[in-house]
């Protein structure tokens, strides 16, 4: 598993590899692609609360968000769920309420959060494209789920 951080500007990241030929939607577009194709589980969730679970010594600090599954995009996944994020020691983690549409890698027992640009605004537009994306998905003869190795 991946450890990235996910600090103020994790959209802003995907944001930064725009060029002039593309459009910071298009990014935005393709990064979603490449989520809901790569991961899982991809949803729209409301996070209701988070915690901190550990650190380790290579300067990681593990919190564990609690959410409620508002649309399932692609995947299986509960009602709520509940899924890790690795975050530089001493990163501001905070709860925002408000929904997001998020893909996640699972280890078997536990879903992850694989990384910058599997986060995503809950935008109807966004929703939409996620949609399209997954059901692309289910026509293809083998999945390989990329992001989460």
């Amino acid at each position: 598993m991946t450890r990235i951080s996910f600090g103020k500007f994790a959209l802003f990241i995907v944001f930064s590899f725009c060029s002039n030929a593309a459009s910071a939607n298009e990014v935005m577009e393709q990064a979603l692609e490449n989520s809901v194709r790569q991961a899982p589980l991809t949803a729209v969730i409301s996070r209701v609360s988070v915690a901190r679970v550990g650190s380790d010594d290579s300067g990681w600090d593990e919190y564990e968000y609690y959410a409620e599954v508002l649309e399932l995009i692609n995947g299986e996944s509960p009602k709520d769920i509940r899924y890790s994020v690795y975050v530089e020691a001493g990163d501001d983690v905070t709860l925002d309420k408000a929904p997001i549409l998020l893909s996640l890698c699972s280890d078997g027992e536990t879903f992850y959060s694989p990384g910058v640009g599997t986060i995503f605004p809950a935008s109807q537009s966004l929703i939409n494209l996620a949609r399209i994306y997954a059901l692309d998905n289910t026509t293809l003869s083998e999945v390989t789920f990329d992001i989460c190795e």
